[in-house]
């Protein structure tokens, strides 16, 4: 996921860089061989990558797409709250922070940088019942002649050869469990004709690829190491 050019490493493969507001993954930004590079900040949920890459297959609708997300109790962290206490949340879905969540302008820039055009996003995030897991699921206007084969075409071309990032075939539903403890993304692509709408579902673990397992594989790719050192192994704790 690295070229070298001259004293220079193209990154392609990273994710953000706050601070200077870069986007990295999916772009290009030469970092100096052998020097620090700042702070590498690594997106929390991996929600916005769920949107970056379908292309041409989707069309601004007055330049908003809307964005639900799923997400288990751990993305909350260790702090106590009653919020965030198993007996609590179970048997109970709910939204929280709406709006205004600290993901939404991370999407929105994403997507721009990504695509040229200037979203607006609207994003619900719900907390379900579960320890760990991510699903989060994307609507956007649907381009002309789009189908749900385009689509998934379009995500297979962008991420081919991608150690990380499972692309389902049409029909097939993504599912955190199969996520569950590894570094891996699933995502899933769906062409509604009858309303016109691109949906896009992904699947995680928050914990791993949102976003520890994310910082490691953004390490190894700053320093040219394999992108999947120390990332093979199930971490299953909690």
């Amino acid at each position: 996921m690295t070229a070298a050019a001259g004293n220079f490493v193209e990154v392609r493969d990273l994710h953000f860089a706050y601070g200077d507001n870069r986007v990295l993954r999916g772009l290009s930004l030469d970092v100096p061989r052998g020097k620090v590079v700042g702070i590498l900040g690594t997106s929390g949920c991996g929600k916005s990558t769920l949107l970056k890459l379908i292309g041409g297959q989707l069309r601004p609708a007055r330049g908003t797409i809307h964005v639900d997300g799923k997400t288990g109790l751990s993305g909350a962290g260790r702090t106590a709250s009653d919020a965030a206490l198993y007996a609590v949340a179970q048997e109970s879905v709910r939204p929280y922070r709406v709006p205004g969540h600290q993901h939404t302008p991370e999407m929105e820039r994403g997507i721009e940088l990504a695509s040229g055009f200037t979203p607006a996003v609207v994003f619900v995030p719900h907390l379900v019942p579960a320890v760990r897991g991510v699903v989060t699921t994307a609507y956007g206007s649907l381009a002309p002649g789009a189908t749900t084969e385009s689509l998934t075409s379009c995500l297979l071309e962008t991420y081919a050869g991608r150690a990380f990032v499972r692309v389902l075939p049409p029909g097939e539903m993504a599912d955190s469990k199969r996520t569950r403890g590894s570094n891996v993304v699933e995502l899933q692509a769906v062409a509604d004709a009858r309303t016109g709408t691109a949906v896009v579902i992904g699947a995680l673990d928050n914990l791993v690829k949102g976003a520890a397992g994310q910082a490691i594989q953004n390490f190894n790719l700053v320093h040219e190491l394999n992108e999947t050192a120390g990332l093979t192994s199930l971490a299953v704790y909690p």
